[in-house]
């Protein structure tokens, strides 16, 4: 859903779950008309091509927390139920010692091999396509180029040849 501004800008609507943290609604309100409602997921934003269904979890630890406690699991089959196009947005970057995953100050169990392995899980077993951001600010702004993405008619951009320069 998207209308016009007093601009000419489009301004699109995102469902919000009620249970999302209000700095994080505050900065998706920047870019986004939000509805709340109580969701099993964080965000689902209706575009021209359907809605996409998605979740945001800060990296490392919430994410590693809602894997490990089985969250994660059913907020990917929610996804799933409501959109063919799901997405994961990890908010954050993630500090390493060696190889070993740091959450806060503490070495957890999670090795890069681990965390990229799981990324791949998500994306090739669960259908969930990562998006990563450095913080809340640039998740609105992903989410912004998502919504612009699917509204758009066509993508052939890999299908044309440049012409010569």
């Amino acid at each position: 859903m998207a209308r016009s501004g007093a601009e000419g800008d489009k301004i699109r609507t995102l469902i919000v779950s009620s249970n999302e943290r209000k700095p994080v609604k505050r900065q998706l309100a920047t870019r986004f008309e939000l509805l709340e409602m109580q969701l099993p997921f964080d965000f689902l934003l209706y575009t021209r091509r359907g809605p996409i269904a998605g979740e945001r979890k800060k990296m490392p630890a919430d994410f590693i927390a809602s894997v490990m406690d089985g969250r994660f699991a059913k907020e990917c089959a929610a996804m799933r139920e409501q959109s063919k196009w799901c997405y994961i947005i990890l908010e954050g970057r993630p500090h390493w010692r060696k190889e070993q995953l740091l959450v806060g100050s503490m070495i957890t169990s999670w090795t890069k091999k681990a965390i990229r392995n799981l990324k791949r899980s998500l994306e090739l077993v669960e259908g969930c396509h990562i998006i990563e951001t450095k913080n809340t600010e640039e998740t609105a702004i992903a989410l912004e180029e998502l919504s612009e993405y699917f509204d758009e008619q066509k993508h052939d951009s890999l299908r044309c040849r440049p012409g010569i320069v």
